[in-house]
């Protein structure tokens, strides 16, 4: 793994805006606060990918940012986790090995003035249909730190 190397840079898309999230790396964690309802939210690189969630007030859901690697740079995914049984017990070993992320104004600053390029890779994804669905039953009523 290339560690803190690469860096991911997810936004919720509103409208007409989009809205930052954070830019994370390796071994990092976000919790992420919004309204329930359906929801959008892309991830950056050299292209980007979508998610679509349906969100229940209330409930917890986990995501989890994927590389791989690109002809330039990483590209990313964003691979939703149901948490029931065994897959409940590894995300929970793998959350505990995370560190939680805290924004900064380099990373304000940064997503200011790439969200044109973000808005493309949003449009591009969608259009090329490359996107994960979060349903609304893949949450849980339980934080897991």
């Amino acid at each position: 793994m290339m560690g803190g190397a690469i860096q991911a840079p997810i936004a919720k898309i509103g409208n007409p805006d989009l809205e930052f999230v954070a830019i994370v790396s390796a071994k990092t964690k976000v919790l992420h606060r919004t309204a329930s309802g359906r929801q959008q939210y892309v991830v950056g690189g050299e292209s980007g990918a979508l998610l679509d969630a349906d969100l229940e007030s209330g409930t917890f859901y986990y995501v989890v940012v994927e590389p791989r690697m690109g002809l330039w740079k990483a590209r990313f995914t964003l691979d939703p986790h149901s948490v029931t049984g065994a897959s409940l017990d590894a995300l929970k070993k793998d959350l505990a090995e995370c560190e939680w992320y805290s924004s900064s104004a380099e990373a304000a600053r940064w997503f200011s003035e790439n969200v044109a390029s973000m808005k493309s890779k949003a449009i591009t994804a969608e259009k090329d249909q490359k996107k994960a669905t979060l349903s609304a039953g893949d949450g849980t009523a339980a934080f897991i730190p």
